[in-house]
């Protein structure tokens, strides 16, 4: 199916859905960011620090040599990901009709912007839920429209626990066991985060553990709000509390992005973890072919309108690639709060 021009400028049609604001309880993007990149590929530097100590030496002997740095460069290739949406002949006439008085170009072009909003929406929580995936077990599965596909960027066994008591119980020692989870994952950032569900941040607020350490003058207060949870991490210098409990329909069916008792400690840094990858697709190419769109500005969503002839039909499509990759993995700890 060609691209169109004739209704809705393809360049304003894919800037509309670029600026368009993230859809309503995305945010895992604050922890994997995104990022453009000209390619179809997500490339990254892997640094590996030696931290070795200089020698001394005796006056008049040769400086030793030093060991530099390593680095290894890696990419994965980015996963198309997109809907488009159908205008057939029947619906045309039928708005004709009723709305226009014979000129149906106006409502056409409200309907594409519609479907080309609605299609960045779309995109961008199933990029959430690739979000969700990897920062939930370092791996990244794709299963979507008969694909196997999964890329494991490697998860340090101390960075994946489990507890021994569930958190839900009021009596569980949490602070013992977020202390022991941070010390045996050594590369777990103190002052990042923790992301938890609703329902683990209530049972924060309700442990008998954290009510005792944020009791004042003897009075331990009956429940704590999450800033009076913070407090005490703070006090015990463990991550910043963070709710996230997002929920999406995917595959028809509302699911969780992230598993309600999973605990995600993530840098407060984003670059130290990893980010979202975004590319150039193959409709943002032919625009560029068309002199409709620059290369520079050409990564990112696509949003175009198309036409087919046999019965004709209007189509709006939105399509992006990306993949979120984890840089360093070490930086990521997952904590389960249930046996």
């Amino acid at each position: 199916m060609p691209i169109i021009y004739d209704l809705a400028d393809p360049a304003v049609l894919t800037a509309y859905v670029r600026e368009a604001p993230e859809p309503a309880k995305v945010g895992l993007n604050m922890i994997l960011p995104d990022r453009l990149f000209s390619s179809i590929d997500a490339v990254w530097d892997v640094v590996t620090q030696t931290n070795s100590a200089a020698q001394f030496r005796a006056f008049d002997a040769e400086t030793p040599i030093g060991d530099r740095d390593s680095l290894v460069r890696k990419s994965a290739e980015m996963l198309p990901v997109g809907e488009k949406y159908r205008l057939g002949e029947h619906d045309r006439l039928k708005l004709q009709g009723l709305r226009t008085g014979g000129n149906m170009t106006p409502v056409i072009e409200e309907i594409i912007f519609s479907d080309s909003l609605k299609g960045a929406r779309a995109a961008r929580i199933r990029a959430e839920y690739a979000r969700g995936d990897v920062l939930s077990d370092a791996i990244l599965t794709i299963t979507d429209g008969g694909l196997d596909l999964s890329y494991d960027f490697g998860l340090d066994a101390d960075n994946d626990a489990t507890a021994a008591v569930s958190w839900h119980t009021t009596t569980t020692d949490i602070p013992t066991d977020i202390g022991n989870f941070l010390d045996a994952a050594e590369n777990l950032d103190y002052g990042g985060y923790m992301i938890v569900s609703r329902k683990t941040a209530r049972s924060l607020a309700a442990n008998a553990k954290y009510q005792a350490l944020a009791s004042v003058g003897g009075v331990t207060p009956p429940r704590l709000s999450l800033g009076d949870v913070n407090a005490v991490q703070d006090r015990l210098g463990f991550p910043e509390v963070m709710v996230y409990d997002s929920s999406f329909r995917l595959a028809g069916v509302d699911t969780r992005v992230v598993g309600e008792d999973l605990v995600l400690f993530t840098p407060r840094d984003p670059s130290e973890l990893g980010f979202t990858a975004w590319g150039i697709t193959a409709e943002a190419l032919e625009l560029v072919d068309a002199q409709a769109m620059l290369i520079d500005g050409a990564a990112g969503l696509t949003a175009v309108s198309m036409r087919s002839f046999d019965p004709v039909t209007t189509w709006t499509k939105v399509t992006g690639i990306c993949l979120p990759v984890l840089t360093d993995p070490d930086r990521l700890g997952i904590f389960d709060v249930t046996p």
